[in-house]
C-alpha cells in the first residue's frame, strides 16, 4: 500500500485500506475471540502467543490511521496511541516496583508499568508495543501519558499530552531489536 504513491491522506482512505481493517475484525473475531481470552489468561503457556496475535490484528487495523499521519519520521506515527480507561492495578508478583494493570481501550491491555500513580478508573493515553514478558507476566503495551480528561476510550488522546520522549525511547529499542 505504501508504494501505490498516493498521498497518505488518500492512502488511508482507500478501499484496501477500509478492507485490510475489516480483515483485521475478521481475524481478531476468529482467533480471539473474548470466551479463549478468558480461558487461556490462567494458562501460562497461552500468554505471550495470545499477546502476540492481538498485537498483529491490532498493527492491521490500525495502519490506515498511521497512514493518514504522513510520511515524517515522527516515532509518534510509528505506533499505536490509544486512550485507555484502567481497570485494575496490583502489585507485580516478582517484583516490589512494578504494577501489573488492566486496561482497556479497542482492546483489552495487560500493562506493567513502575508508575504509582496510576489507579484505576484513570484514562490515559497507552503506546500499543510487541508483547513483553517482564519477570513473568506479559506485558502489551506501556504508559505514555497522566492521567487525561475527555478522551474517549480506544481513540488516539491529543498528541500533546502524550510524553514524546518515552514513545520514542521505546520505538527505538524495538526497532533495534527487529532490525538486527
Amino acid at each position: 500500500m505504501r508504494f501505490s504513491f498516493m498521498p497518505p491522506s488518500m492512502l488511508a482512505a482507500s478501499e484496501e485500506a477500509r478492507r485490510l481493517q475489516e480483515v483485521a475484525r475478521q481475524l481478531s473475531a476468529v482467533l480471539l475471540p473474548r470466551e479463549w481470552g478468558e480461558r487461556l489468561r490462567g494458562d501460562p503457556r497461552a500468554r505471550r502467543p495470545v499477546a502476540e496475535a492481538r498485537y498483529a490484528v491490532r498493527v492491521l487495523y490500525g495502519l490506515p490511521a498511521r497512514l493518514a499521519r504522513g510520511d515524517d519520521n515522527d516515532p509518534l506515527h510509528a505506533v499505536d496511541i490509544e486512550c485507555v480507561r484502567v481497570l485494575s492495578v496490583e502489585p507485580h508478583p516478582e517484583a516490589d516496583r512494578l504494577y501489573v494493570t488492566r486496561a482497556h481501550g479497542l482492546f483489552p491491555y495487560t500493562i506493567v508499568t513502575n508508575l504509582e500513580d496510576v489507579r484505576r478508573g484513570q484514562l490515559r493515553a497507552a503506546a500499543i508495543l510487541p508483547p513483553a514478558e517482564l519477570r513473568g507476566v506479559v506485558s502489551e503495551a506501556m504508559y505514555c501519558s497522566g492521567p487525561l480528561d475527555g478522551c474517549e476510550p480506544g481513540r488516539r488522546p491529543p498528541l500533546d499530552a502524550v510524553d514524546r520522549g518515552a514513545v520514542g525511547a521505546v520505538v527505538e529499542q524495538v526497532a533495534r531489536r527487529y532490525l538486527r
